[in-house]
């Protein structure tokens, strides 16, 4: 496949949308807009240019973020991928697009466009995409954060040394000279190091600094001899600066539960924050 350059835009951080469930907009004929098993199969006319975009797969953007549109196409022809830009409550603001994206591929593959919210107030985004010319079958219409953290890529974003993401929910996720970086939207994000031997009683202390802004709580899931969760303790940590006293918390067995023989140390950033990590350990 062959890509023009692509003019950068944003998006989001949504599951992916069967075909089926998309809107149309600039179908003159039936013939034009094909859809089966959630799979439309889109071939303009003429002069024709048709736009296919999910209902309400809005998301949450701000000035100068930087998202991914990605799609999952096949056929020959070109396409353009972007964004409807909206301010509160839903006011249409524009949008922002790709250049030319030619596709020339019987299988299905991937195309993506790296973009920027342009504009400012605006709150959310709803991304497209727009068939240009020939025959171009579109099975689905995905985005997300550029630098963001989900499901997808939750095994291979940075994280820190050893810990792995149990929630990922992340509009940026980076890691450079060690300090990880984490900015949470509307959901939190969560991440949690390697099982180690404990029993009631025992003190575990974490080290190492949060700074930024926002809320994050640090935690030990809790564990019987089986490895089987027995629940957790928690203590908050509100990061506005830079905090190098961490807590230190102590292993107890839930009333009703086993007895705890092992622990799991984890780290939850709360909706609405974002903050960084360095030398982070536990003891």
């Amino acid at each position: 496949m062959k890509k023009l350059s692509l003019i950068t835009l944003a998006l989001l951080c949504v599951p992916a949308f069967a075909a089926g469930k998309m809107k149309v907009n600039g179908q003159k004929s039936p013939a034009e807009v094909v859809e089966k098993d959630g799979i439309y199969t889109v071939a303009p006319q003429g002069k024709t240019r048709i736009q296919l975009f999910p209902e309400r797969a809005y998301t949450q953007v701000a000035e100068n973020m930087e998202m991914e549109v990605i799609a999952e196409v096949s056929g020959k022809g070109s396409i353009g991928l972007g964004m409807h830009l909206y301010a509160p409550p839903l006011v249409w603001k524009g949008a922002v697009g790709s250049n030319t994206i030619t596709v020339d591929s019987a299988e299905t593959e991937t195309v993506k466009a790296v973009l920027t919210v342009n504009k400012s107030g605006i709150k959310l985004a709803l991304p497209f995409i727009t068939v240009l010319s020939g025959e171009i079958k579109v099975k689905s219409l995905t985005t997300r954060y550029k630098n963001g953290l989900d499901k997808s890529n939750a095994a291979t974003a940075p994280c820190l040394p050893q810990w792995k993401y149990n929630y990922a929910n992340a509009v940026n996720c980076t890691m450079t000279d060690n300090v990880l970086k984490i900015t949470t939207a509307g959901k939190m994000t969560e991440m949690f190091a390697p099982f180690q031997l404990a029993k009631d009683g025992d003190k575990i202390k974490f080290n190492g600094s949060i700074s930024g802004n926002g809320k994050v709580s640090v935690g030990l899931y809790l564990y019987d001899k089986s490895r089987t969760w027995q629940g957790t303790v928690w203590k908050a940590v509100n990061v506005n600066g830079e905090v190098t006293t961490l807590p230190e918390l102590t292993v107890a067995t839930p009333k009703g539960k086993k007895a705890i023989a092992a622990v799991r140390p984890v780290i939850r950033i709360n909706a609405n924050s974002d903050v960084s990590f360095k030398d982070i350990s536990t003891k």
